[in-house]
């Protein structure tokens, strides 16, 4: 594979470079995004009161 880049003209060698960090920020932003949705997962669950509790009354006393 190597030796198959390096048969290109010495102008094109840029563009492998190019593809491969394009994918590497792609990989990134994947990474980010489920990051991201299970610590918002984990907090919403962490901040669940049981059933039948509720933080304020629906009802004056």
């Amino acid at each position: 594979m190597v030796s198959l880049i390096m048969m290109f003209p010495p102008y094109f060698l840029w563009a492998p470079n190019v593809v491969w960090k394009l994918f590497d920020v792609f990989v990134g932003l994947i990474q980010a995004i489920i990051f991201a949705l299970l610590t918002i997962l984990y907090f919403s669950q962490a901040t669940e009161l049981p059933d039948g509790h509720h933080r304020w009354p629906t009802s004056p006393p």
